[in-house]
Protein backbone atom coordinates (compact mmCIF):
# COMPACT_ATOMS: atom_id res chain seq x y z
CA UNK A 1 0.00 0.00 0.00
CA UNK A 2 0.93 3.44 -1.19
CA UNK A 3 1.61 6.33 1.71
CA UNK A 4 -1.22 8.25 -0.33
CA UNK A 5 -3.80 5.21 0.31
CA UNK A 6 -2.90 4.93 3.85
CA UNK A 7 -3.67 8.91 4.51
CA UNK A 8 -6.77 8.50 2.49
CA UNK A 9 -8.17 5.23 4.62
CA UNK A 10 -6.89 6.65 7.97
CA UNK A 11 -8.94 10.17 7.03
CA UNK A 12 -11.77 7.63 6.47
CA UNK A 13 -11.12 5.90 10.33
CA UNK A 14 -10.90 9.03 11.89
CA UNK A 15 -14.48 10.35 10.23
CA UNK A 16 -16.40 6.80 10.73
CA UNK A 17 -14.87 7.14 14.83
CA UNK A 18 -16.91 10.72 14.49
CA UNK A 19 -16.32 14.01 16.13
CA UNK A 20 -14.59 14.04 19.38
CA UNK A 21 -13.67 9.84 18.99
CA UNK A 22 -11.74 10.11 15.71
CA UNK A 23 -9.13 12.67 15.31
CA UNK A 24 -6.23 12.27 12.76
CA UNK A 25 -2.96 13.28 13.97
CA UNK A 26 -0.62 13.98 11.56
CA UNK A 27 3.58 13.78 12.16
CA UNK A 28 5.27 15.33 8.84
CA UNK A 29 7.83 12.31 9.83
CA UNK A 30 9.31 9.67 7.30
CA UNK A 31 7.65 5.91 8.61
CA UNK A 32 5.26 5.61 11.01
CA UNK A 33 5.79 5.35 15.36
CA UNK A 34 6.76 8.98 16.36
CA UNK A 35 5.26 8.56 19.93
CA UNK A 36 7.24 9.48 21.96
CA UNK A 37 10.03 10.77 20.17
CA UNK A 38 8.51 13.29 18.21
CA UNK A 39 7.70 16.12 21.09
CA UNK A 40 4.45 17.73 19.48
CA UNK A 41 3.10 13.96 19.18
CA UNK A 42 3.93 12.69 22.44
CA UNK A 43 2.03 16.21 24.15
CA UNK A 44 -0.67 15.74 22.13
CA UNK A 45 -0.74 11.92 22.87
CA UNK A 46 -0.15 12.48 26.44
CA UNK A 47 -2.40 15.26 27.24
CA UNK A 48 -5.11 12.92 25.38
CA UNK A 49 -4.72 10.27 27.84
CA UNK A 50 -4.27 12.28 30.65
CA UNK A 51 -7.65 14.36 30.64
CA UNK A 52 -9.37 12.33 28.06
CA UNK A 53 -9.91 15.19 25.70
CA UNK A 54 -8.90 14.91 22.11
CA UNK A 55 -7.26 17.31 20.43
CA UNK A 56 -9.21 19.92 17.91
CA UNK A 57 -9.26 18.18 14.51
CA UNK A 58 -6.19 18.72 11.88
CA UNK A 59 -4.01 18.78 14.42
CA UNK A 60 -0.50 18.86 12.22
CA UNK A 61 3.14 17.95 14.09
CA UNK A 62 6.58 19.19 12.29
CA UNK A 63 9.31 16.57 11.69
CA UNK A 64 11.35 16.15 14.96
CA UNK A 65 12.64 13.14 15.79
CA UNK A 66 16.27 12.72 14.81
Amino acid sequence: MCPHQRIILTRHMARALGDGVGVLLTAQEEGHGTYPQNRCVAEKVDHHLRTGRTPAPGPVCRGSMS
